[in-house]
């Protein structure tokens, strides 16, 4: 199991993987003093976001658990949000031993010291961070909004259906609004995906699945990532499918979608085959009609 939150979620830091050995020591140095001030900065990619500001809330999440293994409390006091070839943040937090310490906070800085600050793209600065705030969805994700009605008519009447989308925020309203009878939400072992799932309040009610197991008659798979994260996390699930698999996913070539098509059943099963490009990026969205279980 990856640690630091699977490095703040698949790649949101994959340049940085050095960076994040050294903030593990540092945490383990801080469980030794007691309490310490740690200061990080991340460079990540704004596709992968799930939803505005998820790259904060993994962050925070990924440090805290890291954390919680030595047993130390982690209070966020600062937080600057810019642009500089890419996106980045730069977070200051507290880490401290026990629950009653009362962590230190910096006071916002004087406006005329954030005008000395050289001009730099969509620079802001905070000193706090709501991470129960309503969540809202990023332009990257207008493609799972084109193919919700498309996933919801593949569904149909499926007595079970096992969703996955970045940030549920377009399939699963329109799936709740639909005909299947019992929707889980799986965020793939997102732990913050899952905290957000469970605080929602829909006139329809569905199940949160933190981690992808069991099995149903319908499986949706919605991903911003490419086929061997699909492979490694998600295929169990997608070949003990009964009735329908619905898959979005990076591919680069079409090779590489005939392959996957081959491991879920082979082009008979294919009902729907469909490249999209969003943000620069090509994805492939498939939908397979399965009656015996794919791959049986």
């Amino acid at each position: 199991m990856q640690s630091l939150f699977e490095k703040f979620r698949l790649g949101l830091l994959a340049k940085d993987h050095d960076n994040w050995r050294d903030v593990r020591e540092l945490i383990r140095t801080g469980a030794l003093c007691g309490s310490m001030k740690l200061g990080v900065l991340i460079k990540h990619s704004d596709t992968a976001e799930c939803w505005a500001g998820s790259s904060v809330d993994w962050a925070l999440e990924g440090i805290r658990s890291e954390a919680a293994v030595h047993g130390l409390n982690v209070h966020l006091s600062f937080i600057v949000r810019f642009i500089s070839g890419a996106p980045h943040l730069a977070l200051l937090l507290d880490i401290f031993k026990g629950e009653h310490k009362e962590p230190s906070t910096l006071p916002p800085p004087p406006p005329r010291l954030l005008e000395l600050i050289p001009r730099v793209a969509s620079w802001s600065v905070a000193c706090s961070w709501d991470e129960a705030r309503i969540k809202n969805p990023k332009a990257s994700a207008t493609k799972f909004r084109n193919i919700s009605s498309a996933v919801r008519d593949a569904v149909g009447d499926s007595a079970t259906v096992l969703l996955s989308e970045p940030g549920f925020h377009h399939v699963l309203p329109t799936l709740l609004s639909g005909g299947a009878a019992d929707i889980t939400a799986c965020p793939g072992g997102d732990a913050v995906q899952a905290r957000d799932l469970r605080r929602r309040r829909t006139k329809r009610p569905f199940a949160v699945l933190e981690d992808p197991g069991g099995s149903f008659d319908a499986v949706v798979v919605l991903t911003d990532t490419g086929l061997s994260h699909l492979r490694s996390t998600w295929m169990p699930l997608l070949l003990a499918a009964k009735r329908v698999v619905c898959a979005l996913v990076q591919a680069p070539t079409d090779a590489a979608t005939d392959a996957l098509v081959a491991e879920l059943g082979g082009e008979a099963a294919v009902e729907k085959r469909e490249v999209i490009v969003s943000q620069s990026q090509r994805f492939v969205f498939l939908i397979m009609k399965i009656f015996s279980g794919v791959g049986k």
